[in-house]
């Protein structure tokens, strides 16, 4: 689980909490 949507023209990050979950690392995150 990651907490990290800043990167959305790169790619999305695992928002758990918020029942957002997306399987779409930058990469930066990966």
């Amino acid at each position: 689980g990651y907490k990290n949507v800043r990167n959305m023209e790169g790619g999305y990050g695992s928002w758990l909490g918020n029942g957002f979950n997306v399987v779409k690392l930058p990469k930066d995150e990966l």
